[in-house]
């Protein structure tokens, strides 16, 4: 069993940065995410192959289970989720699927913290999640609120849950938010596990400035 919390077992400095699938909702539009679990490569190796060395083609890779984000039918399930990139003024609408397979969480829940609701959803076998735009500003019903849990296909819904569709105004200036799980008691867990990404807004200002060479794109 290899110990990867020995900073010894696992070489450094050898992976190209990951560059997560892009959503271009400049347009606006409707945009469906599905919630799933995978096993993706996070850059950790079981060995270096029979050559000895890491960084070549015979690396013996370690996946890892996670929790992450795809457009439905566009891409393959990955953590970080995909990007968006919105312009400000158009507004979307997102349906964040719970596609998530029934049964235990991957991580340990410590049920002393949920209410009644979600220990009898976690009893049933579901896992609850619900996305929030971290800095967005987002009409309530939108919000993401972490009581506004769902579960799978909607079978059980925390009390502040009110429609399957989200709309994201974008009705702010250029801005680097992300959009992550948010669900009351589950918070941390569900991010960890993976279920988080990038959403970018941009505006005029911020395209002059990338069509000009004085942001990269």
């Amino acid at each position: 069993m290899i110990n990867l919390l020995d900073p010894d077992k696992q070489p450094k400095f050898i992976n190209n940065l990951p560059s997560p699938p892009r959503i271009d909702a400049t347009n606006g539009g409707k945009f469906n995410l599905d919630m799933q679990q995978t096993d993706q490569w996070l850059g950790l190796y079981k060995s270096p192959g029979d050559d000895g060395i890491y960084g070549t083609n015979d690396d013996e890779l370690l996946n890892t289970k996670v929790w992450g984000y795809s457009l439905q039918g566009k891409n393959s399930t990955t953590y970080p989720g995909p990007t968006f990139v919105t312009q400000a003024g158009v507004p979307i609408q997102v349906e964040w699927n719970n596609n998530l397979p029934k049964g235990e969480h991957l991580l340990p829940v410590d049920e002393t913290i949920l209410d009644p609701d979600m220990q009898k959803a976690i009893a049933d076998g579901y896992i609850p999640t619900v996305t929030h735009l971290h800095g967005g500003n987002s009409e309530a019903a939108s919000d993401g609120y972490p009581e506004a849990w769902y579960t799978q296909n909607y079978a059980e819904t925390g009390s502040a849950w009110v429609k399957k569709t989200y709309t994201y105004d974008n009705a702010q200036e250029a801005a680097t938010l992300w959009y992550h799980d948010h669900t009351v008691g589950l918070t941390r867990l569900n991010i960890y596990a993976g279920l988080a990404g990038t959403y970018l807004v941009r505006d005029a200002n911020e395209n002059s400035l990338i069509k000009n060479n004085v942001l990269p794109s």
